[in-house]
């Protein structure tokens, strides 16, 4: 028997790589069944076969026939597969410019799937992305919150501090990815930037953090205000602690952040230098104007 099988495999090697093509091509397919569990046990056995599945997944992602579901779950999937081959990076590189939705959109999904990757490669397609304008100089990005999300997210898990600049402009955006009224994972963009920001310890970034500490604005994922997230970017930034922000003290904690920033941080009215003249005063070579000049001959 022993014999009959070691001759089986000599006379015919090919078969059982042939049968493992067939079987990923089968599950790229039913990613698309309308049946919901038959589409998840398919993600399930590409995901399993992990890195010999990618070549065939790249190139039904890449392909024209391919449905927005299937190029949606496609980027899912190889996030999840986390190999950081150049074929896969610049797949999903061009899937960022897929604007097309399937509860959320294709771009969206890429950006996820490249923090999951977790590839330095991948964030100067990502800046690219987040500082894209439309003819009217808007955000392009701003189109599409997810996306922007998500790209936010990748940015930190990255420690892309050559994002900085762009997530601190982040900072500013009090929006959410909320899809409707009952859409409980939504994030707060400003949050995220905040987030961001905590994770790549980016210091040119304390005073705009330090500003947030009184910002009430709720982020609904977290459930947590925005002026919370500064104060946990803080504690990253700083190395530094002011009480625990997840117990029954963290008003207290956020409290301390703000005596902190207030008397610490937060920028002071100019005021001259102790040797200069003040505004309203005359320098000490020019006559002062309530005085009158004199007209006697010297």
């Amino acid at each position: 028997m022993y014999l009959l099988s070691f001759f089986i495999a000599l006379t015919f090697p090919h078969f059982a790589q042939d049968g493992l093509s067939e079987d990923i091509d089968n599950a790229i397919e039913k990613l698309v069944s309308e049946a919901h569990s038959e589409s998840q046990d398919a993600r399930a056995e590409l995901i399993e076969i992990g890195r010999k599945a990618t070549p065939q997944l790249v190139k039904a992602l890449e392909a024209g026939s391919s449905s927005v579901q299937q190029r949606h779950m496609i980027c899912e999937v190889l996030g999840k597969i986390r190999h950081n081959d150049p074929t896969i990076l610049s797949a999903l590189g061009k899937a960022l410019e897929d604007r097309a939705e399937f509860g959320t959109s294709v771009a969206s999904v890429a950006a996820s799937s490249l923090a999951w990757i977790g590839d330095d490669g991948a964030i100067p397609m990502l800046i690219k992305v987040i500082e894209e304008k439309e003819v009217d100089g808007s955000l392009r990005v701003d189109l599409d919150l997810q996306l922007k999300y998500e790209t936010i997210r990748a940015l930190g898990v990255l420690r892309a501090g050559a994002a900085t600049e762009v997530l601190r402009t982040a900072l500013k955006d009090k929006k959410t990815t909320q899809l409707g009224p009952q859409d409980d994972w939504a994030h707060l963009i400003a949050a995220a930037a905040a987030t961001a920001l905590g994770y790549i310890r980016a210091t040119e970034a304390i005073e705009d953090l330090g500003a947030l500490l009184g910002d009430g604005t709720l982020d609904p994922f977290s459930e947590k205000p925005l002026q919370w997230h500064a104060a946990r970017a803080l504690e990253r930034i700083t190395g530094k602690t002011r009480g625990d922000l997840n117990g029954s003290a963290s008003a207290s904690a956020l409290a301390a952040w703000r005596k902190w920033y207030d008397t610490e941080i937060k920028p002071k009215p100019d005021e001259p230098k102790p040797d200069e003249p003040k505004p309203d005063e005359p320098k000490p070579d020019q006559p002062k104007s309530d005085e009158p000049k004199s007209d006697e001959p010297k």
